[in-house]
């Protein structure tokens, strides 16, 4: 074996953490099971209309409307374009500051030290850089 691949989301940081953060600030606390539950429907609706989003069929602004509402929908809970954009913006908040774990760190350490690690991710270009970034992964 000569190198080692990691995905992004949700096997190098917690891709839950800032959707939990931005719920709480805007809506208020939720029980921790309703809110595995939104996130998983959200990323479900994120995927249906990712590729859309990518191709210019939609705007990203759009997808990020689309995936809330429905994802919050699902749960009883309808809100508004503007609530949603709102949502968004806390979101991307509070992804600025994800962090690696001390076990990932070490993981990565230790496996720079025996292969080549690399970094695998289906997302746009400019977001996952931003998270790389973030993540001060390029020390990899």
């Amino acid at each position: 074996m000569k190198a080692v691949l990691f995905d992004v989301d949700d096997t190098l940081y917690d891709l839950s953490d800032p959707f939990y953060k931005a719920y709480a600030e805007l809506f208020g606390t939720a029980d921790k099971s309703l809110l595995e539950k939104m996130f998983i429907a959200s990323r479900k609706y994120s995927d249906e209309v990712f590729d859309k989003s990518q191709s210019g069929e939609i705007t990203i602004e759009d997808m990020f409307i689309y995936r809330i509402q429905k994802a919050l929908a699902d749960f009883g809970k309808e809100i508004s374009r503007k609530e949603a954009l709102e949502f968004q913006k806390i979101y991307t908040k509070y992804q600025s500051g994800i962090a690696l774990s001390r076990i990932i760190e070490k993981l990565l350490k230790e496996c720079r030290q025996r292969w080549i690690p690399g970094i695998i991710t289906n997302g746009s270009s400019k977001h996952q850089w931003d998270k790389i970034n973030t993540l001060k992964l390029t020390q990899y």
